[in-house]
């Protein structure tokens, strides 16, 4: 966030009052207990539900890779972080490559 506010507002003074009460500071897109039926398509991740669905084809038989075991996709293991730059280019609207 602060550097959200800075990209929006420079030369504004902003205050850091941290995390209230519920906040998160990271999100958990695949936990550790979804990687068994967790596929990685490349450019996306794919969790198949943990029960068989007899009419549906699974991502396995598309050229998806199960995860390794103990495999997570968090928020503060990301590795590619937006800069001031692009970050006040989404605020106005103008789409990004990442």
């Amino acid at each position: 966030m602060t550097d959200l506010a800075t990209a929006i507002a420079p030369d504004l003074p902003h205050r850091v009052v941290g995390i209230r009460p519920g906040e998160k500071l990271h999100e958990a897109m695949v936990t550790v207990d979804d990687a068994p039926q967790t596929y990685d398509l490349g450019d996306r991740y794919v969790i198949e539900p943990s029960f068989a669905l007899a009419d549906r084809q699974g991502f396995k038989d598309r050229g998806g890779k199960l995860v390794p075991e103990g495999f997570s996709y968090t928020s503060e293991r990301n590795e590619s972080w937006l800069g001031n730059a692009e970050l006040k280019r989404l605020v106005a609207g103008t789409p990004i490559s990442v």
